[in-house]
């Protein structure tokens, strides 16, 4: 099975002029929805897409893909046109992954597939609009015939206790009084180059979001502070789901955190920080007529936070080996960080901008996390 790039779908005759008009209708509405629900605070800039990556013990049945990700997209007809997969040779993978998590959504395609020359890698790559983290498992279940699901428990019936234009005010008066610190680097990249992904197995033992987080914590007191740093609260945005446990449909049911940290604290301070704040209101699914894309690209140097960290928690699935998240990122000096446990251990990845850090400071940073995941693992074995 064959393809010429992301997105194009495979056609087995030429279509009529009002075929192609209908597709092509479909397609911008489809765009449209998804951009209106990040529209109040999507920031216009980036391209809102968020990927996941799945190796295989053995190769999987992408010969049934066509099928299914056409019933897949028939059956949610939010994803916009019908996803077709892109075969990729080795030496091209980690450049392929690396373009399709970073280009834009404007053809319309807002879901987009590659899988290895060998069929034991897949990469997923959905407009947030139209997905989130635990729906893209959805897609990579589409794509290979093999159901993966997640243990990651939903938010339930919690909700804030604040409306969404209260929360609204508050998220200003902090981005002017008190904006978040940043990870800061040197970019040595054009803007608009591909993201850069990267990804550490730990094997040695699992990882929560807690001990994540605390980790991150501890090495941004340690990391060098530029013109770049921002203020000094370090913020944590963290997505979970409204879903029923064992749900994985190709939707959106998002619930954002957000989690200030303070320097020095302990694995068990950052867990009752998590367990004490509440999820942020649910947004609007409208722009405002580009009111809010406007006030966003305004203040965006002061909105955002430190890091944007995506739990996927424990995912299985048959010949399933690893899997690696990367969530979108937006704002200066923005990192994603993901986190994703299979049988074979956790595997943490990080995406940021080459324009803001050089392949030197996200190589250090990783090792950073990893080396303080392994000495918080021991403290707290002692």
């Amino acid at each position: 099975m064959t393809s010429t790039r992301p997105g194009v779908p495979q056609a087995e005759g030429p279509a009529a002029p009002d075929e192609v008009t209908q597709e092509a209708r479909e397609a911008e509405e489809a765009l449209r929805r998804a951009r209106e629900v990040v529209g109040l605070y999507g920031d216009p800039d980036v391209t809102w897409g968020i990927s996941l990556e799945a190796r295989f013990d053995t190769p999987v049945d992408l010969e049934g893909a066509p099928e299914r990700l056409r019933r897949m997209a028939a059956d949610h007809p939010h994803l916009g046109v019908v996803p077709v997969v892109e075969r990729v040779a080795s030496e091209a993978w980690a450049t392929s992954r690396e373009q399709s998590a970073s280009h834009d959504f404007s053809d319309g395609r807002l879901v987009r597939v590659l899988a290895s020359d060998d069929g034991r890698d897949v990469f997923v790559t959905a407009h947030h609009g139209v997905c989130d983290g635990l729906g893209l498992l959805s897609i990579v279940t589409a794509a290979t015939g093999r159901e993966v699901r997640s243990s990651a428990r939903g938010v339930g019936d919690r909700t804030s206790s604040q409306s969404f234009l209260a929360s609204s005010l508050l998220r200003l008066a902090e981005a002017l009084a008190t904006p978040p610190t940043r990870f800061s680097g040197c970019g040595d990249a054009e803007p608009g180059t591909p993201e850069r992904l990267v990804q550490v197995r730990e094997t040695s033992g699992r990882v929560n979001g807690a001990l994540l987080c605390a980790a991150l914590n501890d090495v941004h007191a340690e990391w060098p502070r530029r013109r770049t740093s921002g203020g000094r609260r370090f913020l944590v945005v963290m997505g979970a789901s409204r879903r029923e446990p064992g749900q994985s449909a190709p939707d959106r049911q998002t619930a954002y955190f957000r989690i200030p940290l303070k320097r020095g604290w302990s694995v068990d301070d950052v867990r009752s920080a998590m367990r004490a704040v509440e999820p942020e209101p649910a947004f609007p699914e409208t722009s405002a007529k580009g009111v809010g894309p406007m006030i966003t690209r305004a203040l965006k140097n002061r909105l955002g936070y430190t890091v944007n960290v995506s739990n996927l928690g424990v995912v299985t699935g048959e010949g399933l080996v690893s899997m690696a998240m990367f969530p979108a990122v937006n704002g200066p000096q923005a990192v994603g960080v993901g986190l994703v446990t299979t049988g074979a251990g956790s595997t943490i990845s990080l995406r940021t901008r080459r324009d803001d850090f050089n392949d030197d400071e996200v190589q250090r940073l990783l090792d950073l996390v990893v080396g303080r995941l392994e000495r918080l693992r021991r403290s707290a074995a002692q």
